[in-house]
């Protein structure tokens, strides 16, 4: 057997050498160390082996590793820190980087989520986020998960050195606190949502589901809670903003200066009077409405109607128009009545001022 060097308890320095042909045992610094035929292994109370060592490697394969207690909060852990009494008192893990700052992209730690195969499904990596010096140390966290089907983990989403949460980009050109960027390719009709939000608590009726509130108290219409975007955010399709006190208004880019070809449209009346307003119950119980029948209205309008899920839909006219909608049309009934009796009184005139 090879020979073995013990540590001097006092000087932690080899001072004897070993060819054991039993379990031989020893202490050095208060702490047991017995053979097992290829290293010492420290012992605790009780006799149970605890650290192993190999080289500079040390390893613990059984039970638990807890600091600052001896009763773990949680019970299956494997790794618990609890820190003292104090108001700051809560545990801490620190993992540090060798350099005095990190430029963009250096690592500075990392949490890495394995499995037994050593594959890395998940990881939190912090990173350095600009270029860092004496007391300068940008910095961001970057979460990543590996899909179905792969092999390696992708960054989902990254919290920058501004405060940005970036979830599917990673460009942080523009100050908007909250960035969601699509990572799969939606399909014309399907149901598919970048953001869904969803409540599920019950009696729910006064609360809002997305809640927009602005610090200044204007209530023009340049109050703005919301824009919409096509093509690649490049193209405006509109927003919402304040309409005087107490309300809100869908709004169009209507600036001439946007606009060419320019014409004024021709005459409406005969399409809205071949509208057809109509009030109905959704099959599924939903409720009552006021409103159009698609398929009416594309015969007259196509280009306010769409299709999402496989189902036509009307945009731009909702009951309210529908009820003006009616009555215009019966406005235009009684117009043409009093034109046809005009035409009649007229005609007796005529024929009553030829007789005389």
């Amino acid at each position: 057997m090879a020979a073995i060097d013990f540590p001097n308890p006092a000087t932690q320095t080899p001072v004897n050498t070993f060819s054991p042909t039993s379990t031989p045992s020893a202490t050095a610094n208060g702490v047991t160390y017995t053979w097992d035929g290829s290293k010492w292994v420290a012992q605790v109370a009780g006799g149970g082996s605890q650290w192993t060592t190999t080289g500079s490697d040390i390893y613990y394969d059984t039970g638990k590793v807890l600091v600052g207690t001896t009763s773990p909060v949680v019970s299956d852990t494997k790794v618990e820190i609890k820190g003292n009494n104090s108001g700051s008192g809560g545990g801490k893990l620190t993992i540090a980087a060798t350099q005095n700052w990190q430029d963009s992209g250096d690592l500075i730690g990392a949490i890495y989520f394995a499995n037994n195969s050593g594959g890395t499904p998940a990881t939190i990596q912090a990173q350095g986020d600009g270029f860092g010096g004496s007391n300068d140390y940008p910095s961001r966290l970057v979460f990543s998960t590996t899909a179905d089907g792969a092999s390696s983990p992708t960054e989902r989403m990254r919290i920058a050195s501004n405060g940005q949460v970036l979830i599917g980009t990673t460009v942080t050109s523009n100050a908007t606190p909250f960035v969601v960027e699509s990572p799969v390719a939606g399909t014309a009709g399907g149901n598919y949502n970048l953001v869904t939000i969803n409540s599920t608590g019950t009696a729910d009726n006064g609360a809002a589901c997305l809640h927009l509130g602005k610090k200044d108290n204007s209530s023009a219409t340049s109050q703005i809670f919301q824009r919409f975007y096509i093509n690649n955010a490049s193209t405006g399709s509109g927003q919402i903003n304040a309409n005087g006190a107490s309300s809100a208004a869908f709004g169009t880019f209507s600036d001439e200066r946007l606009k060419e070809n320019i014409s004024n449209l021709p005459s409406q009346l005969q399409n809205i009077c071949s509208l057809r307003p109509v009030e109905f119950d959704y099959k599924d119980g939903s409720g009552h409405q006021v409103g159009f029948i698609a398929q009416e209205m594309e015969a007259i309008y196509p280009d306010v109607v769409g299709e999402t899920d496989g189902m036509l839909t009307v945009t731009g006219w909702s009951k309210t128009e529908a009820r003006l909608v009616k009555a215009l049309q019966e406005a235009v009934e009684r117009i043409e009545t009093l034109e046809a009796a005009n035409t009649d009184l007229a005609a007796r005139i005529t024929a009553l001022e030829g007789g005389n």
